[in-house]
């Protein structure tokens, strides 16, 4: 094959030029797009790494909330109860007050009963 200058198989020097300038650049690029192409391996290992820690800390807190709502009802529970225990206990109170002060006012009348029976059986009869 001729190519002008009379000799076959061989570029006129600025040719030859521009061909090795091209061949460079297409290995440079070429090593450039490994390059990107390992860093974007990478990438994508760190990032289904992270969706694994992602997911783990998620189970983590998803359990660390259930647990928290569970004390938080029984929390709840325990408050309640002892909510209606002291209800109780002020009910309760407040019946034995009534009833102490009913005692009391009956034990003080029949006290004074019993001192104007005495005054009366003390009194000389006409």
């Amino acid at each position: 094959m001729n190519r002008g200058n009379g000799v076959e198989g061989q570029l006129p020097e600025h040719r030859q030029k521009q061909y090795e300038a091209g061949v460079a650049m297409y290995q440079k690029l070429a090593a450039e797009r490994d390059d990107f192409e390992t860093k974007l391996h990478e990438a994508n290992r760190k990032i289904a790494e992270m969706k694994v820690q992602v997911d783990s800390l998620n189970s983590v807190t998803s359990m660390m909330e259930s647990s928290y709502k569970t004390a938080e009802i029984k929390m709840e529970e325990r408050i309640a109860r002892y909510q209606h225990e002291r209800d109780e206990a002020v009910r309760r109170t407040a019946t034995l007050e009534a009833i102490l002060l009913n005692l009391h006012t009956i034990l003080g009348n029949a006290i004074v009963l019993e001192g104007h029976d005495n005054a009366d059986s003390q009194r000389p009869v006409d």
